[in-house]
């Protein structure tokens, strides 16, 4: 990965919560045990040279099961997003804030090289 040289406060790398489970879960052929699960200190340690990492949560899957994890990652200081927004054609909200978020960031980048 390259740091982003251009506009590093615009910098972002976005992890789908849901999608951590599902994965580690078709791996390990179970639901994942909080010892399965990646040491989120070094992930965002690691991350920090590329970006601000940040961490997005589907509000319909925020559960007290989840809690703990939303708990220990903010200790951490990752930046949580918990987001509800779908689309008809796409009724997964972590999918539809990281697409509008990445929207954000080329509008920006487009608008800045038009400038400059």
């Amino acid at each position: 990965m390259q740091k982003n040289t251009t506009n590093p406060a615009r910098a972002a790398i976005y992890v789908d919560s849901s999608n951590v489970d599902g994965v580690l879960g078709v791996i390990l052929g179970r639901r994942p045990n909080p010892h399965d699960r990646p040491r989120w200190d070094r992930v965002k340690a690691h991350l920090m040279s590329s970006g601000k990492p940040h961490f997005v949560i589907a509000r319909h899957s925020f559960s007290d099961k989840v809690y703990p994890l939303y708990r220990a990652l903010r200790t951490l200081g990752w930046q949580i997003d918990v987001v509800s927004d779908a689309v008809s054609h796409n009724p997964d909200p972590v999918d539809v804030f990281i697409l509008r978020e990445c929207g954000s960031i080329l509008d920006a980048r487009r608008a800045a090289s038009c400038k400059g």
